[in-house]
Order: structure tokens, then C-alpha cells, then sequence
């Protein structure tokens, strides 16, 4: 395939967003012209490195690309990449869709949240609690990521001391304090999320809102499957696991395309 066929077919997969231009969508390094094999991953890693040589692909569809280090490295090993952050979160089906899916919240409602002093559309969804919430979702997470990902264990921290009636839901490091903020007023009384800044999940215990953490790599896996399942790639979960330090196993894994 050539690279600008990929490009084309990427950029109409992953739309671009009126004033999200500091993170824009597209092709941070160029390398071949003829693109042989395709992989999607989270960040690139040593692990993703090795089984993109293992498994010959020469370019890489990836989430977070950002830093000179990062294109330096793709520079070095000869793969080509294009980086899609906020724009393959939020598009329509894009990673938080997926994500509220698999939790069983398919008719959540969109919330804008304020990043970088610009306001980014759908960068949460919040929804009616089922009933029972912090079991409904263990549940549901060890339903769908149990076979997966071998040890998976989110991370569970109590804050709500009644019923819950509102769950907000979005991935990576959502739980920051200036975004629990914004998603309190709305009756949010728990937050699943990927991860959290070093003081979130203590901001919203005081705020009496309950949080699950379910690892970065974790919130974002329904999403890329299906960003896989979208370009006709054929996926496949490399091995290996890293600690993040959180009390909890991280997953350095990558999905790719033979």
C-alpha cells in the first residue's frame, strides 16, 4: 500500500476537530512510501519496538507519538508513524465510545471538558448509574478484560458514602482535579477512568465521589481493537507486562496488523 493511500484512509477514518490543532491528527514520520505491514499501539515502547521488528511492520498507527525522542527513535529504527490523540478519544465510536461500551453505558451523554484552556468536545460521557455501581463495574471489567490481560486488577477507591446516580466515564488521566471539577456538578458520585494525577483519586474521595482506575493501556484497548477492526487489520496481543508503579499491572502491549 502506498503511504499516502494509508494516510488518506486514516484521515478519513480519524477526523480532525476544529481547535484541536495543538494535537492534531497526521504523519509524524514519514519513512517508507510503500507500507508492507500496519500495527496500532498505545505508546511506543521497547516491547512495541521488538514485535514491530519481529513482525516486520513498517509503519505505525500510534495514540500517543508525542516528543523529539519519540520521532527520534522511529527515525532509528526505520518504521513509519501517524499520531492520533484527542481526535481518535473523542470522534464518534472513537476510544471513550468504546470504553463506555464495554461498560455496558452505550446511551451516555457527552460532556465538553475545558483542557489546556480549550474546550474539548465529548471529552467525557456521564450516565445513569446501574444499580450497585462499584460491583456492576468489576464485574464488567473482569468480563471483559480477564481473558485479555492475565492479572488484570483495577483500582478501586471509595469515596461516595450513598446511592450512586451518576457515573462519568472517560479514558487515560482523566482523574485530575480540574476535571473532577467539572464533572461534579453534573451528580457525578463515581469516575472510571484509565489513571489519575497524584492527588486526583485523593480530590474526589474528599468530594465524597468514588473512582476506578483501570490502567491506561486498559481504557484504551476497546478503542484501538476497534480502530483495528475499522482498517481491516488483523489483531493480535503481544506478551509482557510492566509495573506502573500504582499498585497494579500496566500491560506494555501492542495490537498489530500481519
Amino acid at each position: 500500500m502506498k503511504l499516502d493511500t494509508l494516510v488518506d484512509i486514516l484521515d478519513k477514518e480519524i477526523p480532525s476537530f476544529e481547535g484541536l490543532q495543538f494535537e492534531e491528527r497526521g504523519v509524524i514520520n514519514p519513512a517508507s512510501k510503500e507500507i508492507r505491514r500496519i500495527g496500532v499501539c498505545l505508546n511506543l515502547t521497547e516491547n512495541v519496538i521488538r514485535e514491530s521488528r519481529k513482525r516486520e511492520i513498517d509503519f505505525l498507527v500510534m495514540h500517543h507519538g508525542f516528543g523529539d525522542e519519540v520521532k527520534a527513535a522511529l527515525k532509528r529504527i526505520g518504521i513509519g508513524a501517524y499520531q492520533a490523540h484527542l481526535p481518535l478519544d473523542i470522534m464518534e465510536g472513537g476510544l471513550i465510545d468504546s470504553f463506555a461500551e464495554i461498560l455496558g453505558l452505550s446511551s451516555a451523554s457527552p460532556v465538553d471538558i475545558e483542557y489546556k484552556n480549550i474546550i474539548v468536545p465529548k471529552g467525557a460521557l456521564i450516565a445513569d448509574a446501574p444499580e450497585g455501581s462499584l460491583k456492576y463495574f468489576a464485574a464488567a471489567l473482569k468480563s471483559y478484560f480477564g481473558c485479555l490481560l492475565p492479572g488484570y486488577i483495577p483500582h478501586f477507591n471509595g469515596g461516595s458514602q450513598g446511592n450512586i446516580s451518576k457515573v462519568a466515564i472517560s479514558t487515560g488521566k482523566f482523574l485530575r482535579p480540574e476535571f473532577v471539577e467539572q464533572v461534579a456538578p453534573l451528580g457525578a458520585g463515581l469516575i472510571v477512568a484509565g489513571e489519575a494525577s497524584t492527588n486526583g483519586e485523593k480530590y474526589a474521595r474528599e468530594r465524597g465521589i468514588s473512582t476506578i482506575c483501570v490502567g491506561d493501556f486498559a481504557s484504551h484497548l476497546p478503542g484501538l481493537k476497534n480502530l483495528v477492526s475499522g482498517l481491516n487489520l488483523r489483531i493480535t496481543v503481544s506478551k509482557g507486562l510492566a509495573y506502573d508503579g500504582c499498585c497494579r499491572l500496566l500491560p506494555d502491549r501492542m495490537l498489530y496488523s500481519g
